[in-house]
């Protein structure tokens, strides 16, 4: 089975940005919910207080061959101040999302044979996403009461 693209779409408008080269790690992916203890005044032991489930946290690292591809990221960035956006990535998993932080650093390289207006640099970067919702089944089992 070939991998397709990771990508990025608009809801609003249907735009979408096939990225040129996927992200090549994430980190673990989870929720935690917050669990704080109280002490009763009939010393009777600790009383659990059980907290909200956090946000799902999405975060990529990858790189970026590319000057296209770094300002389409920087874009896609900023246009997460107004809206949300649709991440699908390189297997079809869809997920709506917030991108809370894209840290690009650049690399000097002796050579970069993919672009030849950035010939001796490319970029490593991190990218966090917020997940609002899961738009396949994959996910869908995070969202589904007990």
């Amino acid at each position: 089975m070939a991998y397709g693209r990771n990508r990025f779409v608009n809801p609003g408008t249907g735009e979408t940005y096939h990225w040129p080269v996927n992200h090549s790690e994430e980190e673990r992916m989870g929720q935690e919910r917050a669990i704080s203890y109280g002490a009763p005044t009939a010393n009777t032991g600790l009383i659990r207080h059980q907290g909200d489930r956090q946000p799902m946290i999405l975060t990529l690292n990858g790189v970026i061959f590319h000057r296209d591809h770094y300002s389409e990221m920087i874009r896609w960035f900023a246009r997460c101040e107004r809206q949300s956006i649709h991440f699908y990535d390189f297997t079809g998993e869809g997920y709506e999302v917030i991108i809370l932080a894209f840290q690009p650093q650049r690399v000097r390289t002796l050579r970069n044979p993919r672009d030849p207006a950035i010939p001796l640099h490319y970029w490593r970067y991190t990218m966090t996403m917020d997940v609002l919702t899961f738009l396949t089944a994959g996910g869908a089992l995070w969202n589904w009461p007990v």
